[in-house]
């Protein structure tokens, strides 16, 4: 997963793929 800001329907595809840590990271 590219290092960049998640937008909302990323942000839930960033949780699927297991690096919510990430996601929320840039939320």
């Amino acid at each position: 997963v590219p290092l960049e800001p998640v937008k909302a329907g990323d942000f839930m595809r960033v949780e699927i793929g297991g690096i919510g840590s990430a996601s929320v990271r840039f939320t």
